[in-house]
C-alpha cells in the first residue's frame, strides 16, 4: 500500500490492548496490522483465522526478503 495515499486516523482502545500494540510496534508491524483489519471490516470481509495466518506468512516472507537483500548488498553479492 503506498504511503501517500495513507491519511492518520486516531482510534481508543483499551490499555491492556494499547500494551500489546506497543510490542507488534516494536516489530514494525502494528500499524500494517490494524489498517488490514479495519480494511476488511469496512468491506465488508469476514476476518478469519486463516486470513491473520496469511498476513502473517506474508510479512515473514517481506522481512526475510528485505534481510537477503540486505546481506547480500552487504556482501557486494549479484544474484543472476
Amino acid at each position: 500500500m503506498e504511503t501517500k495515499n495513507l491519511v492518520p486516523y486516531t482510534v481508543y482502545i483499551p490499555r491492556k490492548y494499547s500494551d500489546k500494540m506497543k510490542v507488534i510496534a516494536e516489530k514494525r508491524n502494528a500499524s500494517k496490522l490494524i489498517r488490514q483489519a479495519v480494511i476488511e471490516v469496512l468491506e465488508g470481509k469476514e476476518l478469519t483465522m486463516a486470513k491473520g495466518y496469511q498476513l502473517g506468512i506474508e510479512t515473514i516472507t517481506n522481512m526475510a526478503k528485505k534481510e537477503m537483500d540486505r546481506v547480500l548488498t552487504d556482501r557486494k553479492c549479484v544474484i543472476k
